[in-house]
C-alpha cells in the first residue's frame, strides 16, 4: 500500500530546505522544542517526508473503530491513565439499523416447540415473580427499550389466525413501535394467551452473535434484551403511553 512517501532516489536528488516555522502544528512546536533542549546538532526531517495532516486524522480514526478508544481531539485533556469510552461500542454502531429505521423481519420456519398450537403461556420458565415492574416514565417504544444493538427479529412459528406471514410481520411491527407504560420480569394479566390462534414464536437478534426469546399472542409481548433478561408487557390501549405526549 503506497504511503505518500517520495522516492529514495529522488530524496537524495533534492536540496534540502527546513520548513517555514509557522507550519508546524503546536505538537510539532513542543516537540522540536525539547529536541532543541537535549541536542542542538537535531535534524529535522525534510519536509517531503513529515505525515499530513490528513494520513494522521485517518490513521486515528481507523485506530478509534478498532480499539472503541476515540482519537484525541485537540483542546480535549485527558488525564494521564484515563480511558475515554463511547456510550456504545463502535461495532454496535456500525451493525445496528440507523437510528429511527426499524430492524429487520424475517420469516424463518423452523419447529421451535412441538406443542406450540396447545402453548397458553409466553416464555414459561423465565419468569422472576419477585422483581417489581419497571416504569417507562421516558415513554420508549419497545424497540427503543431494547436498544441499539437489535439487528433484527426472526419468526419460525405462527398461529392460524395470521392469513400470510406478512400479516405477522406487520403485527410485530406495530408492538415495536408500541409504547407499554411499564416492563414486568413476569406476565403481569390474567386472560388466557392460546399460541394456537394469533400466536407468534421467534427470535430475537442483537450484535454480538446473541440470540433471545420472541414470543407474542395478540397484544402480549415477551422478548429478551441485549444482555439476555427477559421482559413482559401487555400492549393493549390501557397499557400505553399516547403517541402525543
Amino acid at each position: 500500500m503506497a504511503l505518500g512517501l517520495p522516492r529514495t532516489d529522488s530524496i537524495h536528488r533534492q536540496s534540502y530546505r527546513a520548513p517555514a516555522a509557522s507550519t508546524a502544528s503546536p505538537l510539532e512546536r513542543s516537540a522540536g522544542d525539547q529536541g532543541r533542549s537535549r541536542s542542538r546538532r537535531t535534524t529535522p526531517l525534510p519536509h517531503a517526508m513529515k505525515p499530513s495532516g490528513l494520513g494522521v486524522a485517518a490513521f486515528s480514526l481507523a485506530v478509534a473503530v478498532l480499539t472503541g478508544v476515540p482519537a484525541h481531539r485537540p483542546g480535549h485533556a485527558t488525564a494521564i491513565g484515563a480511558r475515554e469510552r463511547p456510550a456504545h461500542s463502535p461495532l454496535v454502531a456500525l451493525l445496528s439499523p440507523p437510528a429511527g429505521q426499524e430492524p429487520d423481519i424475517r420469516l424463518v420456519s423452523r419447529v421451535v416447540d412441538r406443542h406450540f398450537a396447545d402453548r397458553s403461556r409466553l416464555c414459561p420458565g423465565e419468569s422472576a415473580t419477585a422483581a417489581v415492574p419497571l416504569p417507562n416514565d421516558e415513554r420508549r417504544s419497545v424497540q427503543e427499550f431494547l436498544g441499539p444493538a437489535l439487528l433484527e427479529l426472526q419468526v419460525h412459528q405462527m398461529g392460524d389466525s395470521f392469513a400470510d406471514f406478512p400479516a405477522a410481520r406487520d403485527h410485530l411491527r406495530a408492538l415495536l413501535r408500541a409504547r407499554p407504560r411499564a416492563w414486568t420480569r413476569f406476565p403481569n394479566w390474567a386472560e388466557g394467551t392460546p399460541f394456537r390462534t394469533w400466536g407468534l414464536l421467534g427470535t430475537v437478534h442483537h450484535t454480538g452473535d446473541r440470540v433471545g426469546r420472541l414470543e407474542a399472542v395478540g397484544n402480549h409481548l415477551c422478548v429478551a434484551d441485549s444482555t439476555g433478561v427477559t421482559w413482559w408487557a401487555r400492549l393493549e390501549a390501557v397499557d400505553l403511553w399516547p403517541d402525543a405526549p
